[in-house]
C-alpha cells in the first residue's frame, strides 16, 4: 500500500535518488518534503527540499532528483 504524505495529505511519497548524495531518500512532490530512507516517514522527521539541500551545502536543483518507486508500508 502506497504511503500518503503525512504533511500535506495531497500526494504519495516516492523513493528517490538525488545526484551526488548518498541515498536513497523519500520525497513528496506536492509539498517538497524529503526524508532520509534510514529515518522513516513521519510528520516529525521530514524537511523541505530547499532546506534539506542547503543543509548539505548544495543548491536545490529538481534535475538532480530521480523517482525510483512509490514508497510502500514497510519501506
Amino acid at each position: 500500500m502506497m504511503i500518503a504524505c503525512p504533511y500535506c495529505h495531497q500526494d504519495y511519497v516516492w523513493e528517490v535518488s538525488i545526484s551526488d548524495l548518498s541515498g536513497p531518500f523519500f520525497m513528496c512532490f506536492e509539498c517538497d518534503t524529503v526524508w532520509p530512507a534510514s529515518g522513516g516517514i513521519s510528520d516529525q522527521k521530514g524537511q523541505n527540499y530547499s532546506d534539506f539541500m542547503a543543509q548539505r551545502g548544495r543548491t536545490p536543483d529538481w534535475n538532480t532528483i530521480t523517482k525510483i518507486r512509490p514508497a510502500n508500508k514497510g519501506s
